[in-house]
């Protein structure tokens, strides 16, 4: 795992505030993070005693040879957003937990495929991602991890280590924005854009709350109600994402 100083601290970095270049390559040269050329943020989720090693991957979109590619449309048509809704007392908090419950519904025949792949090919290693390997791929990653019995802290700082791969895009956002000149000019859509494009802790913790609100019995109650799995489904990709051969 990495180990480096004010990790936290870091990972709490507003997207207006750059993190040093040094800092970020520091991080990123280090596990979970993997280097593939051309590639940001992928990251081996089984960084942990829990998860067999090496088999479970969040990133972006890669293009890598050798690796079979499957597209997954959406099973409904996706909430549309509203903006405003990531500027408020809360923070974002609102707005991140009305997307990613979206995303729990959208999302359902992608996660129900990486879910089967789980139970059916156990040692066939998987990549999952989305455009920044954050929102869509933070979803799917924070299941993966409720199911095996995950805290939420720890999910939490799975999620957030995303923020150090996100410096192009504070860049770019930047200068669409103007952000040189500070906040005060932005309309509340505009401030929205900016929350949402950012990686919050307080965000994903709202969403575990949710989660656990809507489903009491956890991410098994999900996968059995929602993506059709049985209980014997569930012990076996428990057991193949936990057992070492």
């Amino acid at each position: 795992m990495i180990d480096t100083e004010n990790l936290r601290e870091v990972l709490d970095t507003d997207i207006k505030t750059p993190i040093p270049e040094t800092t970020v390559s520091k991080i990123i040269s280090l596990p979970p993070f993997i280097a593939v050329p051309g590639v940001t943020n992928f990251r081996d989720l089984s960084q942990d005693e829990k998860l067999r090693p090496g088999e479970r991957l969040r990133a972006p979109s890669p293009e890598i040879k050798g690796i079979v590619t499957i597209w997954m449309p959406y099973g409904t048509r996706p909430a549309s957003l509203d903006l405003r809704d990531f500027v408020g007392e809360d923070g974002s908090a609102t707005g991140f937990v009305k997307m990613y419950t979206g995303i729990l519904n959208a999302a359902q025949p992608a996660f129900t495929q990486v879910f089967s792949h789980i139970r059916d090919q156990p040692d066939d290693p998987f990549v999952f991602h989305c455009s920044a390997g954050k929102d869509r791929t933070g979803v799917l990653a924070a299941l993966i991890l409720l199911l095996i019995g995950r805290s939420h802290d720890a999910i939490i700082n799975d999620y957030i280590l995303t923020r150090v791969s996100l410096e192009n895009v504070r860049e770019n956002l930047t200068e669409a924005l103007a952000l040189q000149v500070g906040t005060d000019h932005l309309s509340p859509e505009a401030k929205g854009m900016l929350e949402l494009s950012g990686v919050r802790a307080n965000a994903m913790a709202a969403f575990l709350k949710t989660f656990e609100n809507n489903y009491k019995g956890g991410a098994e109650e999900f996968l059995t109600t929602k993506l059709g799995f049985t209980s014997e489904d569930i012990q076996t990709i428990r057991y193949n994402l936990t057992s070492y051969n």
